[in-house]
């Protein structure tokens, strides 16, 4: 059994000890301790990237759909006075 603390005090690494040893004491990394809180908030910043992407296609297709309705408008409008104007009395 030995003490990770004073491994590293020594500057022993521990694939020096013999097989089977028992380290104690070691200090857990930030990954080892946070592991799951960091892939969590990674996994919902890709969620929400991609419903942001999807909301802007959404309202870039929904403008694309009103310019044309607006177009389509305006020429039916125009069409509907040529055919007023041809159906009115001489």
């Amino acid at each position: 059994m030995f003490d990770a603390r004073q491994l590293a005090r020594w500057h022993i690494a521990e694939n020096r000890l013999p097989a089977g040893s028992d380290v104690r004491f070691r200090e857990t990394s930030v990954w080892e301790r946070y592991r799951w809180a960091v892939a969590a908030t990674v996994v919902v910043l890709v969620l929400q990237a991609a419903l942001i992407t999807a909301l802007l296609f959404e309202v870039s297709v929904r403008r694309r759909a009103q310019t044309a309705l607006r177009q389509k408008e305006a020429l039916l409008g125009a069409r509907t006075e040529q055919v007023r104007d041809l159906a009115a009395p001489p």
